[in-house]
Protein backbone atom coordinates (compact mmCIF):
# COMPACT_ATOMS: atom_id res chain seq x y z
CA UNK A 1 0.00 0.00 0.00
CA UNK A 2 1.37 3.46 -1.24
CA UNK A 3 1.99 5.68 2.00
CA UNK A 4 0.66 9.43 1.79
CA UNK A 5 4.56 10.40 2.39
CA UNK A 6 5.08 8.57 -0.52
CA UNK A 7 2.41 10.21 -2.57
CA UNK A 8 3.57 13.63 -1.77
CA UNK A 9 7.24 12.74 -2.59
CA UNK A 10 6.11 11.26 -6.35
CA UNK A 11 3.71 14.36 -6.69
CA UNK A 12 6.51 16.60 -5.65
CA UNK A 13 8.85 15.19 -8.07
CA UNK A 14 6.37 15.73 -10.78
CA UNK A 15 6.58 19.32 -9.81
CA UNK A 16 10.47 19.75 -10.13
CA UNK A 17 10.25 17.62 -13.28
CA UNK A 18 8.42 20.08 -14.81
CA UNK A 19 10.35 23.03 -13.72
CA UNK A 20 13.32 21.15 -15.11
CA UNK A 21 11.70 20.94 -18.45
CA UNK A 22 11.69 24.74 -18.32
CA UNK A 23 14.68 25.20 -17.27
CA UNK A 24 16.18 22.65 -20.09
CA UNK A 25 14.04 24.40 -23.06
CA UNK A 26 15.14 27.85 -21.44
CA UNK A 27 19.01 27.69 -21.12
CA UNK A 28 20.69 30.07 -22.69
CA UNK A 29 17.19 31.06 -24.93
CA UNK A 30 17.42 34.53 -23.40
CA UNK A 31 14.31 33.18 -21.57
CA UNK A 32 13.81 33.36 -17.77
CA UNK A 33 12.58 30.16 -15.81
CA UNK A 34 9.79 32.35 -14.27
CA UNK A 35 8.36 33.60 -17.47
CA UNK A 36 5.08 32.28 -18.70
CA UNK A 37 4.78 29.16 -20.57
CA UNK A 38 3.52 28.86 -23.67
CA UNK A 39 3.37 26.69 -26.85
CA UNK A 40 6.42 26.55 -28.95
CA UNK A 41 4.28 26.17 -31.79
CA UNK A 42 1.88 28.60 -32.38
CA UNK A 43 3.31 30.47 -29.01
CA UNK A 44 -0.21 30.91 -27.56
CA UNK A 45 0.47 31.68 -23.70
CA UNK A 46 -0.61 28.19 -21.59
CA UNK A 47 -3.33 28.50 -19.22
CA UNK A 48 -2.90 26.61 -15.33
CA UNK A 49 -5.14 23.39 -16.60
CA UNK A 50 -2.60 23.00 -19.44
CA UNK A 51 0.85 22.94 -17.12
CA UNK A 52 -0.36 20.42 -14.98
CA UNK A 53 2.36 17.81 -14.60
CA UNK A 54 2.07 14.55 -16.75
CA UNK A 55 -1.96 14.51 -16.23
CA UNK A 56 -2.16 17.33 -18.85
CA UNK A 57 -0.17 15.54 -21.23
CA UNK A 58 -2.29 12.58 -20.78
CA UNK A 59 -5.62 14.46 -21.19
CA UNK A 60 -4.59 16.71 -24.20
CA UNK A 61 -3.48 13.79 -25.72
CA UNK A 62 0.04 14.93 -26.37
CA UNK A 63 -0.98 18.17 -28.68
CA UNK A 64 -1.66 21.45 -28.09
CA UNK A 65 -5.18 22.78 -27.66
CA UNK A 66 -5.28 25.51 -30.23
CA UNK A 67 -2.90 24.81 -33.07
CA UNK A 68 -2.78 20.79 -32.76
CA UNK A 69 0.77 20.66 -32.67
CA UNK A 70 3.10 17.86 -30.79
CA UNK A 71 4.13 18.21 -27.83
CA UNK A 72 7.37 16.83 -26.76
CA UNK A 73 7.52 13.58 -25.09
CA UNK A 74 10.51 14.89 -22.94
CA UNK A 75 8.06 16.59 -20.85
CA UNK A 76 6.25 13.49 -19.50
CA UNK A 77 9.14 11.55 -19.22
CA UNK A 78 11.47 13.96 -17.41
CA UNK A 79 8.51 14.60 -14.93
CA UNK A 80 8.00 11.02 -14.34
CA UNK A 81 11.75 9.74 -14.42
CA UNK A 82 11.75 13.03 -11.49
CA UNK A 83 8.68 11.59 -9.47
CA UNK A 84 10.33 8.08 -9.52
CA UNK A 85 13.75 9.57 -8.42
CA UNK A 86 12.56 11.46 -5.42
CA UNK A 87 10.30 8.05 -4.73
CA UNK A 88 13.21 6.19 -4.89
CA UNK A 89 15.21 8.52 -2.67
CA UNK A 90 12.98 8.21 -0.14
CA UNK A 91 12.58 4.55 0.07
CA UNK A 92 16.55 4.26 -0.28
CA UNK A 93 15.82 6.08 3.13
CA UNK A 94 14.21 4.10 4.79
CA UNK A 95 16.17 1.11 4.38
CA UNK A 96 19.39 3.26 5.02
CA UNK A 97 18.28 5.69 7.68
CA UNK A 98 19.59 8.83 6.73
CA UNK A 99 18.89 12.13 7.45
CA UNK A 100 15.82 14.56 6.51
CA UNK A 101 19.14 16.57 5.31
CA UNK A 102 20.34 14.04 3.30
CA UNK A 103 17.09 13.39 1.72
CA UNK A 104 16.92 17.38 0.16
CA UNK A 105 20.09 16.97 -1.09
CA UNK A 106 19.49 13.61 -2.77
CA UNK A 107 16.36 15.53 -4.49
CA UNK A 108 19.03 18.43 -5.42
CA UNK A 109 21.16 16.12 -6.63
CA UNK A 110 19.30 14.06 -9.04
CA UNK A 111 16.78 16.84 -10.15
CA UNK A 112 21.13 18.05 -11.51
CA UNK A 113 21.26 14.71 -12.60
CA UNK A 114 17.82 14.42 -14.56
CA UNK A 115 18.62 18.15 -16.36
CA UNK A 116 22.43 17.68 -17.40
CA UNK A 117 21.04 14.30 -18.94
CA UNK A 118 18.07 15.70 -20.84
CA UNK A 119 20.00 18.57 -21.99
CA UNK A 120 23.02 16.39 -22.72
CA UNK A 121 20.89 14.37 -25.12
CA UNK A 122 19.25 17.59 -26.68
CA UNK A 123 22.46 19.70 -27.34
CA UNK A 124 25.39 17.09 -26.66
CA UNK A 125 26.61 19.40 -24.44
CA UNK A 126 26.63 19.51 -20.85
CA UNK A 127 26.05 23.35 -19.04
CA UNK A 128 29.05 23.85 -16.96
CA UNK A 129 26.48 25.70 -14.41
CA UNK A 130 24.51 22.76 -14.28
CA UNK A 131 27.37 20.45 -13.77
CA UNK A 132 29.23 22.78 -10.82
CA UNK A 133 26.10 22.76 -8.85
CA UNK A 134 25.53 19.19 -8.96
CA UNK A 135 29.43 18.22 -8.02
CA UNK A 136 28.70 21.01 -4.92
CA UNK A 137 26.00 19.50 -3.83
CA UNK A 138 27.74 16.11 -4.20
CA UNK A 139 30.74 17.73 -2.33
CA UNK A 140 28.56 18.96 0.66
CA UNK A 141 26.99 15.59 0.54
CA UNK A 142 30.14 13.78 1.25
CA UNK A 143 30.84 16.09 4.55
CA UNK A 144 27.45 15.88 5.67
CA UNK A 145 27.18 12.02 5.29
CA UNK A 146 30.01 11.63 7.88
CA UNK A 147 30.96 8.34 6.38
CA UNK A 148 33.83 7.50 4.83
CA UNK A 149 33.91 10.77 3.54
CA UNK A 150 37.80 10.12 2.24
CA UNK A 151 37.15 7.73 -0.07
CA UNK A 152 34.27 9.64 -1.59
CA UNK A 153 37.09 12.09 -2.04
CA UNK A 154 39.10 9.93 -3.75
CA UNK A 155 36.61 8.96 -5.90
CA UNK A 156 36.07 12.13 -7.57
CA UNK A 157 39.82 13.25 -7.89
CA UNK A 158 40.17 9.68 -9.75
CA UNK A 159 37.31 9.65 -12.10
CA UNK A 160 37.68 13.60 -12.64
CA UNK A 161 41.60 12.40 -13.70
CA UNK A 162 40.59 9.28 -15.61
CA UNK A 163 37.74 10.62 -17.97
CA UNK A 164 40.17 14.28 -18.33
CA UNK A 165 42.60 11.87 -19.36
CA UNK A 166 40.71 10.57 -22.17
CA UNK A 167 39.49 13.78 -22.89
CA UNK A 168 43.13 15.05 -23.36
CA UNK A 169 44.80 11.85 -25.12
CA UNK A 170 41.84 12.02 -27.74
CA UNK A 171 41.70 15.83 -27.95
CA UNK A 172 38.02 15.39 -27.26
CA UNK A 173 37.20 12.95 -29.87
CA UNK A 174 36.54 10.14 -27.57
CA UNK A 175 35.25 11.78 -24.39
CA UNK A 176 33.86 15.32 -23.94
CA UNK A 177 35.73 17.68 -20.73
CA UNK A 178 32.13 17.99 -19.14
CA UNK A 179 31.84 13.99 -19.21
CA UNK A 180 34.92 14.57 -16.46
CA UNK A 181 33.72 16.94 -14.45
CA UNK A 182 30.11 14.84 -14.32
CA UNK A 183 32.25 12.21 -13.37
CA UNK A 184 33.99 14.37 -10.45
CA UNK A 185 30.70 14.71 -8.53
CA UNK A 186 29.49 10.75 -9.40
CA UNK A 187 32.60 9.69 -7.16
CA UNK A 188 31.79 12.76 -4.29
CA UNK A 189 28.10 11.38 -4.61
CA UNK A 190 28.60 7.70 -4.46
CA UNK A 191 32.05 6.38 -2.77
CA UNK A 192 34.67 4.72 -4.13
CA UNK A 193 33.62 1.21 -5.00
CA UNK A 194 30.08 2.32 -5.77
CA UNK A 195 31.62 4.54 -8.90
CA UNK A 196 33.67 2.28 -10.33
CA UNK A 197 30.64 0.03 -10.44
CA UNK A 198 28.62 2.92 -11.82
CA UNK A 199 31.48 4.02 -14.48
CA UNK A 200 31.52 0.11 -15.27
CA UNK A 201 27.45 -0.11 -16.14
CA UNK A 202 28.18 3.15 -17.92
CA UNK A 203 30.68 1.99 -20.73
CA UNK A 204 28.97 -1.66 -21.08
CA UNK A 205 25.24 0.03 -21.64
CA UNK A 206 27.37 2.76 -23.92
CA UNK A 207 29.02 0.01 -25.60
CA UNK A 208 25.86 -2.33 -26.15
CA UNK A 209 24.16 1.23 -27.55
CA UNK A 210 27.16 2.04 -29.74
CA UNK A 211 27.22 -1.72 -31.07
CA UNK A 212 23.58 -2.00 -31.77
CA UNK A 213 23.51 1.35 -33.70
CA UNK A 214 26.23 0.22 -36.25
CA UNK A 215 24.21 -3.15 -36.42
CA UNK A 216 21.26 -1.61 -37.41
CA UNK A 217 23.02 1.14 -40.21
CA UNK A 218 24.69 -1.58 -41.36
CA UNK A 219 21.91 -3.79 -42.23
CA UNK A 220 20.20 -0.37 -43.37
CA UNK A 221 22.69 -0.05 -45.86
CA UNK A 222 21.95 -1.78 -49.30
CA UNK A 223 24.29 -4.87 -49.99
CA UNK A 224 26.03 -3.86 -52.81
CA UNK A 225 26.81 -0.95 -51.15
CA UNK A 226 28.10 -2.68 -48.24
CA UNK A 227 30.25 -5.08 -50.53
CA UNK A 228 31.85 -1.52 -51.30
CA UNK A 229 32.18 -0.51 -48.17
CA UNK A 230 34.40 -3.69 -47.22
CA UNK A 231 36.72 -3.80 -50.18
CA UNK A 232 37.07 -0.23 -49.94
CA UNK A 233 36.02 1.26 -53.48
CA UNK A 234 34.17 4.16 -51.73
CA UNK A 235 30.80 4.82 -51.08
CA UNK A 236 29.18 6.12 -47.86
CA UNK A 237 30.36 4.13 -44.77
CA UNK A 238 27.79 3.32 -41.60
CA UNK A 239 27.80 7.17 -40.24
CA UNK A 240 27.45 5.63 -36.80
CA UNK A 241 31.11 5.58 -36.81
CA UNK A 242 31.27 9.55 -36.64
CA UNK A 243 28.30 10.11 -35.03
CA UNK A 244 28.49 11.84 -31.48
CA UNK A 245 27.09 9.59 -28.77
CA UNK A 246 26.42 12.06 -25.19
CA UNK A 247 27.96 10.30 -22.54
CA UNK A 248 25.97 11.99 -19.80
CA UNK A 249 22.78 10.06 -20.10
CA UNK A 250 25.24 6.73 -19.66
CA UNK A 251 26.52 8.02 -16.23
CA UNK A 252 23.40 9.01 -15.19
CA UNK A 253 22.37 5.41 -16.01
CA UNK A 254 25.14 3.62 -14.28
CA UNK A 255 24.73 5.83 -11.21
CA UNK A 256 21.41 5.27 -10.78
CA UNK A 257 21.52 1.14 -11.49
CA UNK A 258 24.42 1.51 -8.56
CA UNK A 259 21.88 3.83 -5.97
CA UNK A 260 18.46 3.03 -6.51
CA UNK A 261 19.00 -1.06 -7.40
CA UNK A 262 22.36 -1.51 -5.49
CA UNK A 263 24.14 -3.12 -8.61
CA UNK A 264 27.57 -3.08 -7.26
CA UNK A 265 29.15 -5.26 -10.14
CA UNK A 266 33.01 -4.56 -9.45
CA UNK A 267 32.71 -7.08 -6.43
CA UNK A 268 32.54 -9.65 -9.41
CA UNK A 269 35.96 -8.77 -10.23
CA UNK A 270 37.44 -7.64 -6.56
CA UNK A 271 35.79 -10.39 -4.78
Amino acid sequence: MVSAISLLIFLLGLIIGSFLNVAIYRYRTGYTALGRSQCLACGRLLSWYELIPLASFIIQGGKCHTCGARISWQYPLVELATALAFWGVYRSSLLTQIGPWLIVLDFGIWSFLIAITTYDLRHKIIPDEWVYLFSGLAFVRLFASGVDWQWNLVAGVALLAFFGGLWFVSRGKWMGFGDAKLALGIGFFLGLEPSLSAMMLAFWTGAALGLFLIAIEHFRLPSRQRRQNSLGDGGAKPSTFGREIPFAPFLTLGTALVYFANLHVITLFIS
